[in-house]
């Protein structure tokens, strides 16, 4: 990307236009979101309190349809749960036709997670 300035404008060949203010205030916050980042990070590794082993049993045990259904009821209408942008109204109003399929997907999704955070990856 090629930046050249205009008065108070700087334009990048991509057709969008920033100010000075807004590149340097753009800058600012990527370096202050790592550090903020890293010292989470940091934090949370000196953390003493830790889960029981007993408690990742529960955790990691396949959802219930019982479960999945309040999730599905409680959800806000015209308000989609992840980032394929599958709204609850679909979710609900096809509840009858996908309800065994969305169950085991995501049954197998937890498994594959879990499996893959044992084996360290």
């Amino acid at each position: 990307m090629t930046n050249f300035q205009d008065g108070c404008r700087v334009f990048d060949t991509d057709d969008t236009v920033q100010t000075p203010a807004t590149l340097v205030l753009r800058n600012i916050c990527a370096t202050y979101l790592t550090v903020i980042e890293n010292q989470i990070r940091d934090q949370l590794a000196r953390m003493k309190t830790r889960l029981p082993p007993e408690a990742n049993v529960e955790l990691e045990a396949p959802i219930s349809m019982e479960e999945l259904e309040m999730t599905v009821r409680q959800g806000k209408n015209a308000k989609a749960p992840g980032h394929d942008g599958i709204s609850h109204d679909f979710l609900k109003h096809k509840w009858k036709t996908i309800h065994h399929d969305l169950l085991q997907i995501l049954n197998e999704q937890q498994l594959r997670w879990s499996r893959g955070k044992r084996a360290g990856l």
